[in-house]
């Protein structure tokens, strides 16, 4: 309602209103007040009850619906899914990474028996098993696939995987697949988490090998199947602890590998035989495993190495700043829920894994008759396993 204020001021400056006049104008201005206050109200502006509260009123995720009851939004379901979880081995680690995998599924809304269908391949190690289980996988059409295997995996079955245009996450390795660009971006269905944070290996060198077994003015020198460490990496990663690269040998099978570890066994300037990824195969055994290799290597090498994964120190080798798997179980499941969710694969950039941890085997550095620094013990976590140890459990 609208007023003239001056009107009513003259009025109340005119010495002949009587009191009469007084009453009724009083009367006149407390009904345009109250008038303006119901306005208010209808507007939103005023709550006129001072037991109310903002709780009352709509909230951000109401609808406009005309039943305001109920604030609190309706939990929606996810819609069923189908997963695929391929395994590179059946170990506990591995089942470890099986059981977060699932965990995180289950907090973003997908419970196994309930609305996600899950089924688990195991290649038991053997790369070669790669390209029947891709295609076993592939078969069954899911709406995902998480490959939890090694680099070898993914390389065996790389065009049925991308034919497929199933969406896939790698938990690791996925930079050297080609599967993503520079960036991170993925080139078609698949993406996933590379296989160590920045910078990783040479933390694991100058942080942790350097301190439990320091080599002096020796030389080291860097075995591994012909991927993920490069020549140039490796020099630069020892030259942050001034240990220089006597040679980088690349051991595509057991014989190869052999033949390196038994010549610098014996050579006095060698302080490190660094280990990069055992090989997978070899020349005259068909059946042969990386768990084989593994036996063979904790058996016969006798100079100190480190990983950047904790399976390796499980089974014998010194030291690790490790990926910690079951971690990587999670982060691949959050990428792709968020998938299954609606979000395009191609959108999905790559990542660096989240976790790692200080992992040592006290009987290798007890073999090696090394002693290790009390920050390194207080921060570790410990193995006294040896592979070839007739009570070792994966």
């Amino acid at each position: 309602m609208k007023t003239n204020v001056q009107l009513t001021g003259n009025h109340f400056c005119n010495k002949r209103i009587n009191k009469t006049g007084i009453r009724l104008l009083s009367l006149l201005v407390c009904l345009i007040m109250g008038m303006t206050m119901l306005t208010g109200c209808g507007s939103g502006k005023y709550n006129l009850s001072s037991a109310s509260s903002t709780a009352d009123q709509p909230t951000v995720a109401d609808t406009g619906n005309s039943d305001k009851s109920s604030t609190t939004p309706a939990k929606v379901e996810k819609a069923n899914k189908k997963i695929v979880i391929i395994k590179g081995l059946d170990d506990g680690i591995r089942k470890q990474l099986e059981e977060s995998t699932l965990s995180v599924f289950e907090k973003n809304g997908y419970v196994k028996g309930k609305n996600l269908e899950v089924t688990v391949l195991s290649l038991d190690g053997d790369a070669k098993k790669a390209p029947d289980i891709i295609k076993k996988a592939v078969e069954l059409k899911p709406d995902g696939i998480i490959l939890a295997a090694d680099y070898a995996t993914y390389s065996n079955g790389a065009k049925v995987l991308t034919d497929s245009g199933i969406p896939c996450v790698a938990y690791s390795g996925i930079e050297s697949t080609g599967f993503v660009d520079e960036n991170g971006n993925p080139k078609s269905n698949i993406t996933g988490i590379y296989t160590m944070q920045k910078d990783m290996y040479r933390n694991a060198v100058s942080s942790l090998l350097n301190k439990i077994a320091p080599i002096g003015d020796k030389k080291a020198v860097f075995i591994t199947d012909p991927v993920i460490f490069t020549k140039e990496s490796v020099e630069a990663d020892l030259k942050a602890v001034n240990v220089p690269l006597k040679e980088y040998v690349v051991a595509n099978n057991l014989e190869e590998y052999k033949t390196a570890v038994e010549k610098y066994n014996k050579d006095e300037e060698v302080g490190w035989i660094l280990i990069g990824i055992w090989p997978w195969t070899s020349k005259s055994d068909p059946k042969w495993t990386i768990d084989d290799t593994a036996k063979w290597d904790i058996a016969n090498r006798k100079k100190p190495s480190v990983s950047v994964w904790e399976d390796p120190v499980k089974r014998g080798i010194l030291c690790a700043l490790g990926i910690d798997i079951p971690a990587l179980g999670e982060q691949s499941a959050n990428m792709l829920s968020g998938i299954l969710d609606g979000e395009k694969v191609e959108n999905v950039k790559a990542e660096y894994p989240l976790k790692a941890n200080i992992v040592l085997n006290m009987k290798n550095a007890k073999d090696l008759k090394l002693e290790v620094p009390p920050e390194i013990l207080g921060a570790a976590k410990i193995y006294e396993t040896d592979i070839n140890s007739p009570d070792y459990k994966p």
